[in-house]
C-alpha cells in the first residue's frame, strides 16, 4: 500500500473477502493500527471491524465438509500454522519478539461473558496467540489461527485492540 493509503472497509460486504496477499499482511497489519475503530461492526475485503478491534483475516485452509480424518486436519493446521511462524518472525525483526498468550484460561470467562471484545473472541476460538503492544499506538495486535466449528477452515487471523482490552482473565 502506498502512503497514505488504507484498506477499504465499506459497511456492507456480501460475506465473501478475497484474502490478503502474504506480501501485504504487515502493510495491513500497521494500517490496522492507526485506523479508527468504527461506531458499528463493518465487513471489509479484508475482515470485520467492530467498536473493540479490527479483525483481519490473512490466511484460510480448506473446509472439512466431506475429509475429516485427524491427518487432514494436522497438515491444514500446519499449513496455517507455517504462515504465521513467518509473519512472527517478519514482525519480531521489526518490533521484537512477541508475548505468547496461553487462550485456554480464558475460555469459560469468555464463554461467561467476562472478557471484553476481541480477548472473549480469541478465547473462545484460539489456543493461543502471539501479543505485541504498540503503546505509540495505543493497541494491541494479535496473530492467532482460529477456528470456528469442525468442518469450518483454520483461519491466520490479525486483531487489533485498545491497550486496555489486553486484560488477565478474572478466577473464577
Amino acid at each position: 500500500m502506498a502512503d497514505g493509503e488504507h484498506i477499504d472497509m465499506p459497511a456492507e460486504s456480501d460475506g465473501r473477502w478475497p484474502f490478503l496477499s502474504p506480501e501485504n499482511w504487515i502493510d495491513a497489519i500497521e494500517d490496522a493500527l492507526i485506523q479508527p475503530f468504527p461506531t458499528r461492526m463493518q465487513r471489509h475485503e479484508a475482515g470485520s471491524s467492530t467498536p473493540s478491534h479490527h479483525e483481519l483475516i490473512l490466511q484460510c485452509s480448506e473446509e472439512f465438509w466431506e475429509e475429516r480424518s485427524a491427518e487432514v486436519f494436522e497438515a491444514a493446521e500446519a499449513e496455517v500454522e507455517k504462515g504465521r511462524q513467518e509473519l512472527s518472525r517478519q514482525l519480531a525483526v521489526r518490533w521484537g519478539g512477541p508475548e505468547t498468550l496461553d487462550l485456554e484460561r480464558y475460555f469459560q470467562p469468555a464463554m461467561d461473558g467476562l472478557l471484553p471484545e476481541p480477548l472473549a473472541y480469541l478465547g473462545i476460538y484460539a489456543l493461543h496467540a502471539f501479543v505485541w503492544c504498540r503503546p505509540e499506538a495505543g493497541r494491541w495486535l494479535a496473530l492467532a489461527i482460529v477456528k470456528h466449528d469442525t468442518e469450518l477452515a483454520y483461519e491466520l487471523v490479525a486483531v487489533v485492540g485498545e491497550l486496555d482490552s489486553l486484560v488477565e482473565p478474572p478466577v473464577t
